[in-house]
C-alpha cells in the first residue's frame, strides 16, 4: 500500500512539474490559454456543484466538448474529467483529513452519490475513504 502510494505521489509530481514546463512556454495571451485558465478557476470555484461536468463547462464558456478536452489537455497534460474527479478528490481527502463525516464530505465535494464517491475514492486510492479518514487521524 505505501508504496503504491509512494508511486502514485512521484506519477502526480512528474505530471504535475510536465504541466508546469507546458504553461511556463504556453503563449499566456493565446486565445486558448486564456480560455484554459478562466476553465481552472472555473472548476476550482465550481466543484462541489455535482452537476458540473465536462458537459456544463464547456457550456458554460459557450465551446464544443471536444475543443475544451483539447485545449486543456494542451495546457494541463491531462484529460478534463480527470483533473475534476482528481480536485475533487484532493479536496475530499483534505475535509476528511480535518475529521468531517464521509456523507458531508460527498456533498460538498460535488460528488453525485455517496455510492460514486466511495467507487471513485476506492479505484483512485486504494482504500475506504473510512480506512483513510482513520489512518490520517491516527498520524495526528
Amino acid at each position: 500500500q505505501k508504496s503504491l502510494s509512494g508511486v502514485e505521489e512521484i506519477i502526480d509530481s512528474t505530471c504535475y512539474s510536465i504541466s508546469a514546463v507546458i504553461a511556463s512556454t504556453a503563449d499566456v495571451s493565446s486565445e486558448t490559454y486564456q480560455i484554459y485558465t478562466r476553465v481552472l478557476a472555473y472548476i476550482q470555484e465550481n466543484y462541489p456543484n455535482s452537476m458540473m461536468n465536462v458537459s456544463s463547462v464547456a457550456d458554460s464558456f459557450g465551446i464544443s466538448i471536444a475543443y475544451l478536452s483539447r485545449i486543456f489537455k494542451k495546457y494541463h497534460g491531462i484529460n478534463i474529467s480527470e483533473y475534476i474527479t482528481g480536485y475533487r478528490l484532493e479536496k475530499a481527502k483534505s475535509l476528511l483529513a480535518e475529521g468531517r463525516m464521509v456523507g458531508d464530505v460527498v456533498e460538498e465535494c460535488g460528488f453525485g452519490s455517496l455510492r460514486t464517491f466511495l467507487r471513485v475514492f476506492k479505484t483512485v486510492e486504494g482504500i475506504t475513504p473510512g480506512q483513510y479518514k482513520s489512518s490520517v487521524t491516527k498520524e495526528s
